[in-house]
């Protein structure tokens, strides 16, 4: 079991060492080094272009833009799921905007990495669009974050 304090590692049978100073500071530092972040599609995209596009980006969450720039929702892994619970195989012929979700939590690219870990965190998400001056410029999941907090750990 690993325990930490909020200074430094503890040793419980394995040791670790936490990436304080190594760890991007700035939303906008983490996502630069990552083509992923802008994976979005079209609210009138079938749930199928959802599947496509979520495989081919090898990411679980897709935001949903008509422009690329001004956000109106994002769809994950999950939503289809959910639809296919509530629609059956009716599901793929929907369109995006049917199962996405349009209160989405965002988070702008000057955020500290921290302020978007407790966006995450407060809200039960794993995936949070980051925006310049309101313009979509990417999108950080958890998978992009936990790595670069610890070293060492496997």
């Amino acid at each position: 079991m690993l325990r930490m304090d909020s200074r430094r590692p503890v040793e419980c049978g394995k040791t670790i060492t936490l990436l304080t100073d190594a760890v991007p500071q700035y939303v906008g530092d983490l996502i630069k080094h990552d083509p992923r972040n802008t994976a979005w599609l079209g609210s009138d995209e079938l749930v199928t272009d959802v599947l496509a596009k979520l495989e081919f980006e090898d990411v679980g969450a897709l935001v949903v833009s008509d422009d690329g720039s001004k956000i109106k929702g994002i769809i994950s892994e999950r939503d289809v799921v959910r639809g296919m619970r509530y629609y059956g195989a009716d599901v793929f012929d929907l369109h995006v905007a049917v199962l996405m979700q349009d209160n989405v939590i965002t988070c702008e690219v000057r955020h500290t990495v921290a302020h978007a870990m407790e966006l995450m965190h407060s809200h039960h998400i794993r995936h949070l669009p980051v925006t310049d001056k309101g313009k979509l410029i990417g999108l950080l999941s958890l998978r992009d974050v936990l790595p670069r907090m610890f070293q060492g750990y496997n």
